[in-house]
């Protein structure tokens, strides 16, 4: 046995990987179950796809999460805004992940936004490599 979970405040995940069940436990996104990190907060980021002001939708390219803002927005992001996103990781009434409490950011940059987009999904599967070969690793 590795030892008990080591608490971390916020994780990198895709919007694809805020939807997996495997990612959610009793409101914290964990590597592994019985001795993986505990996040209780994501951090993701993609392209605005709507926004009312005080809820977006974002897409990654592996899909497309619900965030819910911390405090209304005083205007709503333009769709394809490519935004930073950090929220507390839950599920709404019907059972579908989401982010809340969230602070978003637009990237302002054309070409820092492009950039990011196009180095995310590597990004984040370069953390979980690192994660599962250094935060599970036994003796």
């Amino acid at each position: 046995v590795c030892g008990a979970p080591t608490a971390m405040a916020t994780v990198k995940l895709t919007c694809a990987m805020v939807h997996a069940t495997t990612v959610l436990l009793h409101g914290f996104a964990r590597a592994d179950v019985a001795r993986g990190p505990v996040f209780t907060h994501v951090w993701c980021q993609g392209w605005v796809r709507e926004d009312d002001g005080a809820t977006c939708a974002v897409r990654d390219g592996s899909g497309d999460v619900r965030v819910e803002r911390r405090a209304r927005a005083s205007s709503a992001l333009r769709e394809g805004a490519y935004v930073v996103v950090r929220g507390a990781l839950a599920s709404d009434g019907d059972g579908r992940r989401v982010v809340r409490e969230a602070d978003v950011v637009p990237v302002e940059d054309a070409s820092v936004a492009r950039a990011r987009a196009d180095a995310w999904i590597v990004e984040v599967q370069e953390l979980w490599e690192d994660v599962f070969a250094v935060g599970l690793g036994c003796d």
